[in-house]
């Protein structure tokens, strides 16, 4: 009877691994953009509820 030797085939190590391997630099421009729309999103937030608190502004006068 003889054993045989099972060899497993495996990625290199690193962030290149899964579905879909990517390099380091696409993780690092996904996380900066994430980033960059979040504070972009909030900002516009706050500008339009502190527009929105302030009440509606009076009319001209003619």
């Amino acid at each position: 009877m003889t054993l045989q030797q099972v060899i497993y085939e495996r990625p290199p190590e690193g962030l290149s691994r899964g579905k879909y391997p990517a390099p380091w630099w696409v993780i690092l421009l996904i996380a900066v953009v994430v980033v960059l729309a979040a504070v972009t999103f909030l900002t516009v937030r706050y500008a339009t509820a502190s527009r929105a608190a302030k009440g509606p502004s009076a009319p001209p006068k003619q």
